[in-house]
C-alpha cells in the first residue's frame, strides 16, 4: 500500500469520525403480531442506523472499487502481476 492509498484510507476514517454519533431512522414495515399478521397486516418498526456505519461502508466499497479498476486497467503503480502465472 503507497502513501496515496494511506492518504485515501485516512481521509475515509476521518469523514467517520465526523460523522460521529448521529443517528438515521427508518421505518420498516412488519408483521403485525397474532392474527393481523397472519392474514397480512403490517406494522412499522423504527431502525436507527448511524451515520457513520453508512458513510464508511461506503467509502471502502468506493475504495475497493477505484483500487480493483486501477489494477485490472494495468494503471496501478505496483510491480505485481494481475494474473497469477502471466
Amino acid at each position: 500500500m503507497d502513501n496515496q492509498d494511506k492518504n485515501i484510507l485516512g481521509a475515509i476514517a476521518a469523514i467517520v469520525g465526523v460523522a460521529g454519533t448521529v443517528a438515521v431512522e427508518i421505518e420498516i414495515p412488519v408483521a403485525a403480531p397474532g392474527i393481523l399478521g397472519a392474514i397480512g397486516f403490517t406494522n412499522a418498526a423504527t431502525v436507527a442506523i448511524p451515520v457513520a456505519a453508512i458513510v464508511g461502508v461506503v467509502g471502502v466499497v468506493g475504495f475497493v472499487a477505484y483500487k480493483g479498476y486501477k489494477h485490472f486497467n494495468g494503471t496501478d503503480d505496483d510491480d505485481t502481476q494481475r494474473f497469477p502465472g502471466s
